[in-house]
Protein backbone atom coordinates (compact mmCIF):
# COMPACT_ATOMS: atom_id res chain seq x y z
CA UNK A 1 0.00 0.00 0.00
CA UNK A 2 2.81 2.60 0.62
CA UNK A 3 4.79 1.67 -2.21
CA UNK A 4 1.37 2.53 -4.18
CA UNK A 5 0.72 5.27 -2.42
CA UNK A 6 4.33 6.52 -2.90
CA UNK A 7 4.58 5.57 -7.12
CA UNK A 8 7.34 3.47 -5.81
CA UNK A 9 7.83 -0.14 -7.65
CA UNK A 10 7.06 -2.75 -4.97
CA UNK A 11 9.01 -4.43 -2.54
CA UNK A 12 10.90 -6.91 -4.70
CA UNK A 13 12.95 -4.02 -6.33
CA UNK A 14 16.59 -3.78 -5.72
CA UNK A 15 16.15 -0.63 -3.72
CA UNK A 16 13.39 -2.75 -1.45
CA UNK A 17 12.13 -0.11 1.42
CA UNK A 18 10.37 2.93 0.84
CA UNK A 19 11.99 4.66 3.71
CA UNK A 20 16.09 4.79 3.13
CA UNK A 21 17.95 4.22 0.11
CA UNK A 22 19.10 0.41 1.00
CA UNK A 23 19.19 -2.19 -1.41
CA UNK A 24 19.88 -6.03 -1.73
CA UNK A 25 23.52 -5.58 -2.29
CA UNK A 26 24.06 -3.85 0.94
CA UNK A 27 21.23 -4.80 3.57
CA UNK A 28 23.84 -7.05 5.06
CA UNK A 29 26.09 -4.83 6.04
CA UNK A 30 26.67 -5.52 9.91
CA UNK A 31 28.41 -1.72 10.23
CA UNK A 32 25.68 -0.14 8.07
CA UNK A 33 23.66 2.88 9.64
CA UNK A 34 20.61 4.86 8.77
CA UNK A 35 20.58 8.83 9.33
CA UNK A 36 20.72 11.88 7.64
CA UNK A 37 24.14 12.50 8.31
CA UNK A 38 27.08 12.01 5.48
CA UNK A 39 28.78 9.60 7.42
CA UNK A 40 25.73 7.44 7.66
CA UNK A 41 25.21 4.08 5.00
CA UNK A 42 21.45 4.50 4.13
CA UNK A 43 19.85 7.57 4.02
CA UNK A 44 15.84 8.74 3.64
CA UNK A 45 14.93 9.24 0.23
CA UNK A 46 14.45 12.88 -0.48
CA UNK A 47 11.32 14.10 -2.36
CA UNK A 48 12.80 16.50 -4.45
CA UNK A 49 15.23 13.28 -5.99
CA UNK A 50 11.82 11.64 -5.91
CA UNK A 51 10.60 13.76 -8.20
CA UNK A 52 13.51 13.95 -10.50
CA UNK A 53 13.36 10.79 -10.79
CA UNK A 54 9.91 10.12 -11.63
CA UNK A 55 10.10 12.86 -14.54
CA UNK A 56 12.82 10.97 -15.94
CA UNK A 57 10.82 7.54 -15.73
CA UNK A 58 8.21 9.12 -18.10
CA UNK A 59 10.54 10.73 -20.14
CA UNK A 60 12.39 7.36 -20.89
CA UNK A 61 8.64 5.29 -20.97
CA UNK A 62 8.18 7.81 -23.95
CA UNK A 63 10.81 7.08 -25.96
CA UNK A 64 10.09 3.48 -25.27
CA UNK A 65 6.53 3.68 -26.61
CA UNK A 66 8.03 4.27 -30.24
CA UNK A 67 9.91 0.96 -30.29
CA UNK A 68 7.49 -2.40 -30.75
CA UNK A 69 8.01 -3.74 -27.33
CA UNK A 70 6.00 -6.57 -25.76
CA UNK A 71 4.81 -5.83 -22.09
CA UNK A 72 7.16 -7.85 -20.41
CA UNK A 73 10.19 -6.86 -22.33
CA UNK A 74 8.82 -2.87 -21.92
CA UNK A 75 8.06 -3.28 -17.96
CA UNK A 76 12.18 -5.34 -17.75
CA UNK A 77 13.53 -2.04 -19.37
CA UNK A 78 11.58 0.67 -17.29
CA UNK A 79 12.78 -0.86 -13.82
CA UNK A 80 15.68 -1.65 -14.89
CA UNK A 81 16.55 2.14 -15.85
CA UNK A 82 15.03 2.91 -12.31
CA UNK A 83 17.43 0.66 -10.75
CA UNK A 84 20.51 2.22 -12.57
CA UNK A 85 19.11 5.11 -11.50
CA UNK A 86 19.86 3.98 -7.51
CA UNK A 87 16.05 4.44 -6.79
CA UNK A 88 12.54 2.45 -7.11
CA UNK A 89 10.57 5.53 -7.91
CA UNK A 90 8.32 5.42 -11.01
CA UNK A 91 5.98 7.69 -10.28
CA UNK A 92 5.23 11.27 -8.41
CA UNK A 93 3.70 10.11 -4.75
CA UNK A 94 0.06 10.50 -4.67
CA UNK A 95 -0.30 12.21 -1.20
CA UNK A 96 2.44 14.40 -2.06
CA UNK A 97 5.36 15.00 0.54
CA UNK A 98 2.92 13.55 2.90
CA UNK A 99 5.04 10.21 2.40
CA UNK A 100 8.09 11.94 4.15
CA UNK A 101 6.08 11.74 7.08
CA UNK A 102 5.44 7.46 6.59
CA UNK A 103 6.32 5.09 9.32
CA UNK A 104 6.50 1.60 9.06
CA UNK A 105 3.31 -0.79 9.50
CA UNK A 106 4.68 -2.77 12.95
CA UNK A 107 1.98 -5.81 11.89
CA UNK A 108 3.03 -6.87 8.92
CA UNK A 109 6.44 -6.51 9.66
CA UNK A 110 6.21 -8.95 13.31
CA UNK A 111 4.07 -11.34 11.17
CA UNK A 112 6.68 -11.42 8.28
CA UNK A 113 9.60 -12.05 11.17
CA UNK A 114 7.57 -15.05 12.59
CA UNK A 115 7.29 -16.51 9.19
CA UNK A 116 10.10 -16.16 7.98
CA UNK A 117 11.04 -17.95 11.07
CA UNK A 118 9.10 -20.43 11.06
CA UNK A 119 10.00 -21.73 7.28
CA UNK A 120 13.63 -21.84 8.54
CA UNK A 121 13.12 -24.09 11.54
CA UNK A 122 10.52 -25.90 8.91
CA UNK A 123 13.36 -26.70 6.36
CA UNK A 124 15.70 -27.41 9.31
CA UNK A 125 13.37 -30.33 10.67
CA UNK A 126 13.00 -31.58 7.09
CA UNK A 127 16.32 -31.54 6.50
CA UNK A 128 17.63 -33.04 9.58
CA UNK A 129 15.37 -35.59 9.41
CA UNK A 130 16.59 -37.20 6.30
CA UNK A 131 13.43 -38.71 4.68
CA UNK A 132 14.00 -41.23 2.24
CA UNK A 133 11.95 -41.00 -1.80
CA UNK A 134 9.32 -43.65 -0.22
CA UNK A 135 7.33 -40.72 2.33
CA UNK A 136 5.13 -39.02 -0.25
CA UNK A 137 2.97 -38.10 2.08
CA UNK A 138 3.32 -36.68 6.02
CA UNK A 139 1.53 -39.76 6.89
CA UNK A 140 4.66 -41.95 5.32
CA UNK A 141 7.20 -39.68 7.80
CA UNK A 142 9.28 -41.60 10.82
CA UNK A 143 7.30 -40.26 14.04
CA UNK A 144 10.72 -40.32 15.27
CA UNK A 145 12.20 -37.94 12.18
CA UNK A 146 12.42 -34.26 13.76
CA UNK A 147 9.92 -33.12 10.87
CA UNK A 148 6.72 -35.14 12.43
CA UNK A 149 7.31 -33.85 16.05
CA UNK A 150 8.09 -30.38 14.87
CA UNK A 151 4.17 -30.48 12.89
CA UNK A 152 2.78 -31.91 15.70
CA UNK A 153 3.64 -29.46 18.51
CA UNK A 154 2.57 -27.15 15.70
CA UNK A 155 -1.40 -28.29 16.08
CA UNK A 156 -1.37 -28.98 19.62
CA UNK A 157 0.88 -27.42 21.46
CA UNK A 158 1.13 -23.90 19.38
CA UNK A 159 -2.30 -24.43 18.50
CA UNK A 160 -1.81 -23.69 15.22
CA UNK A 161 -4.11 -25.47 13.94
CA UNK A 162 -5.10 -23.88 10.63
CA UNK A 163 -0.91 -23.98 9.77
CA UNK A 164 -0.23 -27.11 10.45
CA UNK A 165 -2.75 -28.33 8.03
CA UNK A 166 -1.88 -25.94 5.41
CA UNK A 167 2.28 -27.68 5.88
CA UNK A 168 1.01 -31.19 5.68
CA UNK A 169 -1.26 -30.45 2.24
CA UNK A 170 2.39 -28.79 1.57
CA UNK A 171 4.17 -31.79 2.08
CA UNK A 172 2.17 -34.38 0.55
CA UNK A 173 1.93 -31.89 -2.84
CA UNK A 174 5.76 -31.57 -2.55
CA UNK A 175 7.40 -33.69 -0.36
CA UNK A 176 9.50 -30.50 0.87
CA UNK A 177 10.91 -29.83 -2.02
CA UNK A 178 10.85 -27.23 -4.94
CA UNK A 179 7.96 -24.53 -4.15
CA UNK A 180 8.58 -23.23 -0.54
CA UNK A 181 5.34 -22.80 1.99
CA UNK A 182 2.90 -20.38 1.02
CA UNK A 183 1.21 -19.15 4.34
CA UNK A 184 0.35 -15.31 5.10
CA UNK A 185 1.15 -14.94 8.99
CA UNK A 186 -1.71 -13.04 10.65
CA UNK A 187 -1.27 -11.38 14.30
CA UNK A 188 -3.09 -14.65 15.34
CA UNK A 189 -0.38 -16.76 14.41
CA UNK A 190 2.39 -14.03 15.65
CA UNK A 191 0.46 -14.35 19.39
CA UNK A 192 0.57 -17.70 19.22
CA UNK A 193 4.26 -17.87 18.02
CA UNK A 194 5.78 -15.10 20.43
CA UNK A 195 4.76 -17.44 23.70
CA UNK A 196 5.43 -20.88 22.22
CA UNK A 197 8.14 -21.40 18.80
CA UNK A 198 10.74 -23.33 21.39
CA UNK A 199 7.79 -25.98 21.48
CA UNK A 200 9.01 -26.54 17.84
CA UNK A 201 12.70 -25.73 18.38
CA UNK A 202 12.90 -28.49 21.31
CA UNK A 203 11.46 -30.90 18.54
CA UNK A 204 14.53 -30.06 16.33
CA UNK A 205 17.55 -31.12 19.38
CA UNK A 206 18.53 -34.86 19.80
CA UNK A 207 21.14 -36.45 21.66
CA UNK A 208 23.28 -37.12 18.31
CA UNK A 209 23.52 -34.43 17.01
CA UNK A 210 26.64 -32.82 16.09
CA UNK A 211 28.54 -30.22 17.14
CA UNK A 212 27.39 -27.49 14.05
CA UNK A 213 23.63 -29.52 14.74
CA UNK A 214 23.55 -28.29 18.20
CA UNK A 215 24.89 -24.65 17.32
CA UNK A 216 21.86 -24.93 14.86
CA UNK A 217 19.62 -25.17 17.42
CA UNK A 218 20.75 -22.98 19.78
CA UNK A 219 20.88 -20.27 17.32
CA UNK A 220 17.44 -20.75 16.39
CA UNK A 221 16.07 -20.24 20.03
CA UNK A 222 18.34 -17.33 20.61
CA UNK A 223 16.51 -15.60 17.22
CA UNK A 224 13.33 -16.52 18.19
CA UNK A 225 13.80 -14.85 21.67
CA UNK A 226 15.38 -11.68 20.01
CA UNK A 227 12.36 -11.58 17.72
CA UNK A 228 9.48 -11.99 20.74
CA UNK A 229 11.73 -9.29 22.80
CA UNK A 230 11.83 -6.77 19.50
CA UNK A 231 7.95 -7.40 19.00
CA UNK A 232 7.09 -6.84 23.22
CA UNK A 233 8.60 -3.56 22.93
CA UNK A 234 7.42 -1.92 19.52
CA UNK A 235 4.07 -2.97 19.90
CA UNK A 236 3.22 -1.10 22.45
CA UNK A 237 0.96 2.06 22.52
CA UNK A 238 2.96 3.50 26.09
CA UNK A 239 6.74 3.32 26.10
CA UNK A 240 9.65 4.51 28.27
CA UNK A 241 12.95 6.12 27.12
CA UNK A 242 14.62 2.91 28.89
CA UNK A 243 12.35 0.54 26.84
CA UNK A 244 13.33 2.31 23.71
CA UNK A 245 16.99 1.97 24.44
CA UNK A 246 16.53 -1.71 25.26
CA UNK A 247 15.02 -2.57 21.96
CA UNK A 248 17.82 -0.44 19.70
CA UNK A 249 19.50 -3.70 21.40
CA UNK A 250 17.58 -6.51 21.17
CA UNK A 251 16.97 -5.06 17.33
CA UNK A 252 20.31 -5.22 16.50
CA UNK A 253 21.46 -8.56 18.05
CA UNK A 254 18.39 -9.80 15.97
CA UNK A 255 19.73 -8.69 13.18
CA UNK A 256 23.42 -10.22 13.32
CA UNK A 257 22.37 -13.33 14.80
CA UNK A 258 20.19 -13.53 11.29
CA UNK A 259 23.38 -12.42 9.02
CA UNK A 260 26.00 -14.30 10.61
CA UNK A 261 24.66 -17.54 10.97
CA UNK A 262 21.49 -18.51 9.38
CA UNK A 263 21.87 -19.67 5.90
CA UNK A 264 19.06 -17.60 4.52
CA UNK A 265 20.71 -14.24 5.93
CA UNK A 266 19.19 -10.93 5.57
CA UNK A 267 16.18 -10.14 3.51
CA UNK A 268 13.83 -6.91 3.50
CA UNK A 269 11.72 -8.00 7.08
CA UNK A 270 14.64 -8.73 8.59
CA UNK A 271 16.46 -5.90 8.25
CA UNK A 272 13.41 -3.36 8.64
CA UNK A 273 12.94 -5.40 12.00
CA UNK A 274 16.72 -4.06 12.88
CA UNK A 275 17.12 -0.64 11.33
CA UNK A 276 13.55 1.17 10.42
CA UNK A 277 11.58 -0.24 13.32
CA UNK A 278 13.98 1.15 16.62
CA UNK A 279 14.29 4.29 14.68
CA UNK A 280 10.46 4.74 13.66
CA UNK A 281 9.35 3.75 17.25
CA UNK A 282 11.82 6.42 18.45
CA UNK A 283 10.32 8.67 15.89
CA UNK A 284 6.78 8.16 17.22
CA UNK A 285 7.90 8.63 20.50
CA UNK A 286 9.46 11.87 20.26
CA UNK A 287 6.30 13.26 17.81
CA UNK A 288 3.65 11.85 19.74
CA UNK A 289 4.87 10.61 23.36
CA UNK A 290 3.85 6.91 22.19
CA UNK A 291 5.04 3.58 20.91
CA UNK A 292 4.76 2.56 17.54
CA UNK A 293 1.52 0.43 18.09
CA UNK A 294 -0.42 3.90 17.42
CA UNK A 295 0.03 3.04 13.86
CA UNK A 296 -0.39 -0.69 13.40
CA UNK A 297 -2.93 -2.55 11.31
CA UNK A 298 -3.71 -4.37 14.39
CA UNK A 299 -7.43 -5.51 14.97
CA UNK A 300 -8.36 -4.52 11.56
CA UNK A 301 -7.42 -7.51 10.05
CA UNK A 302 -10.25 -9.66 10.94
CA UNK A 303 -12.93 -6.79 9.46
CA UNK A 304 -10.83 -6.05 6.12
CA UNK A 305 -11.06 -9.95 5.26
CA UNK A 306 -14.46 -10.09 6.25
CA UNK A 307 -15.06 -6.81 3.41
CA UNK A 308 -13.01 -9.02 1.05
CA UNK A 309 -14.71 -12.09 1.41
CA UNK A 310 -18.26 -10.10 1.24
CA UNK A 311 -17.61 -8.16 -2.07
CA UNK A 312 -16.09 -11.66 -3.62
CA UNK A 313 -19.66 -12.69 -3.34
CA UNK A 314 -21.87 -9.44 -3.68
CA UNK A 315 -23.32 -8.30 -6.61
CA UNK A 316 -22.64 -4.45 -8.22
CA UNK A 317 -25.68 -3.28 -7.06
CA UNK A 318 -25.95 -4.44 -3.65
CA UNK A 319 -21.92 -3.89 -2.65
CA UNK A 320 -22.19 -0.31 -0.63
CA UNK A 321 -25.00 -2.38 1.73
CA UNK A 322 -22.10 -4.87 1.94
CA UNK A 323 -19.87 -2.20 3.03
CA UNK A 324 -22.24 -0.66 5.17
CA UNK A 325 -23.03 -3.43 7.16
CA UNK A 326 -19.25 -4.58 7.81
CA UNK A 327 -18.82 -1.48 9.10
CA UNK A 328 -21.66 -1.98 11.53
CA UNK A 329 -24.07 0.56 9.50
CA UNK A 330 -27.22 -0.10 7.25
CA UNK A 331 -28.58 1.94 4.49
CA UNK A 332 -31.49 2.80 6.64
CA UNK A 333 -29.00 4.47 9.30
CA UNK A 334 -27.16 6.58 6.58
CA UNK A 335 -30.17 7.50 5.37
CA UNK A 336 -31.43 8.71 8.43
CA UNK A 337 -28.64 10.26 9.55
CA UNK A 338 -28.23 12.43 6.48
CA UNK A 339 -32.16 13.10 6.70
CA UNK A 340 -31.57 14.68 10.54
Amino acid sequence: MLAMLGGELSNRAKFFSSFPNVSKENCSDLKGTCGTNGGTTWRPWKYEERIAVAKQVDKFKQSLSTKQLNEKLFRTKVTDFISNKNSRQEFVPLIGKLIEKAHVEPLHVKNNAWHFLFKSVLKEAIAKSNLSGACKKFNDVPKYSPFSPVVTALKYEVKAKCLARKVIKWYDETQGNGQDLQYRFTGKETRLFCHNFMRLVKWLSSDKDSKHQRQTVLIYAYVGLKLRDCVSIFNRFDITAEQLSRLAVVAREYFQANALFLPSSVNPTVWKMGHIIPSHTQDVHRKYKQGLGTVTMEGREAPSKNRKNSSAIASFVNLESVVFYNSGLSCDDIQSTTLT
